[in-house]
């Protein structure tokens, strides 16, 4: 028995399980960079390192040594009778659960059992972040809860997976439409994601719509900042880690007119207000050159999120 988990909090405190098994931790940061070939490419990998270098000062090199690892995993994998996912509900381990449930739909698994495990919530917590939050105890009584993928759970995943990988993010909003009740974590995490497109109001996505509107109440270092924010409904969705954050506080301090400084706590400039309230358009202050799944955002790319309607629109 082998277990894949995403995150190195979770997995600490599974090895301190009783649980049997090997067990290591697989995530990647697929709710950021490009998605290109459905990652079955090698080009597309180094697009990748390219992407995470540029914007999360993660030397390439370490980031492709890093999915090698990952691949040898997957690989090793195939060799135990029973594989068990262990993924959350959020946007980042639900990117992550497509890609392995993809990979796995297209190889010939034999007799080895791919399981999954993956709550919304757990008793007694009123609001469950994830794994990594459980103690020992807690994660082992999850292990008999287990169930057997299915066939429609990887058709879905398939289906899932190329429409986050495709260039046109109407796919996706066609995909939302399918019927997705196998995999019932898979939509509501790709909601939050076409949530992270540029505003037709303003330009910002609601990562950016939110930091600012926490920023305009007050200056914050970034230690009180990034929970405030990760804690938010808009953003609670997201799973996403402080490194996420810091990379678009820098974006976002960039470009011919900045829409935050730090001067020891990071705080809202003059131009980030008139963003907020929808007097201007971030993209011409600061521009944009940012991957989403499949979508390359470029000034020249059309599409934006109606936050009011909930669907895409062309700008």
């Amino acid at each position: 028995m082998i277990h894949l988990v995403a995150g190195d909090s979770a997995l600490g405190t599974l090895k301190e399980t009783s649980v049997p098994g090997e067990k290591f931790s697989v995530d990647d940061i697929l709710m950021e960079g490009p998605i290109v070939d459905g990652l079955q490419t090698e080009s597309s990998w180094e697009e990748r390192g390219d992407y995470v270098e540029r914007y999360f000062s993660v030397p390439k090199s370490q980031y492709l040594s890093g999915n090698a690892q990952r691949r040898r995993i997957l690989e090793r994998s195939l060799t135990h009778d029973e594989i068990v996912l262990w993924f959350e509900f959020d946007l980042h381990c639900q990117a992550n659960l497509l890609y392995f449930l993809d990979w796995f739909a297209s190889r010939n698994l034999g007799r080895t059992r791919l399981s999954l495990i993956c709550p919304e919530t757990f008793p007694g917590r009123d609001r469950f972040r994830g794994l990594g939050e459980l103690r020992a105890d807690e994660l082992e009584s999850l292990f008999p809860q287990r169930s057997e993928v299915t066939d429609p759970q990887k058709q879905t995943a398939q289906l899932a997976w190329q429409a986050y990988g495709s260039s046109d993010p109407r796919k996706i909003e066609q995909f939302l439409r399918s019927d997705s009740s196998s995999l019932p974590l898979v939509a509501p995490a790709l909601r939050t994601h076409l949530e992270r497109f540029p505003s037709i109001a303003n330009g910002l996505g609601s990562l950016g719509q939110k930091t600012l509107e926490i920023l305009a109440r007050e200056p914050l270092e970034f230690h009180y900042l990034f929970p405030r924010v990760s804690g938010t409904p808009e953003i609670f969705r997201h799973g996403m880690g402080d490194l996420s954050l810091q990379s678009y506080l820098r974006i976002w301090a960039a470009g011919p007119v900045p829409l935050v400084q730090t001067n020891g706590k990071i705080e809202i400039t003059a131009a980030g207000r008139s963003v907020i309230e929808q007097r201007a358009d971030a993209i011409p202050y600061i521009g944009i050159d940012a991957w989403y799944g499949g979508v390359h955002f470029t000034p020249d790319n059309p599409w934006r999120w109606d936050t009011v309607a909930h669907r895409l629109a062309a700008h």
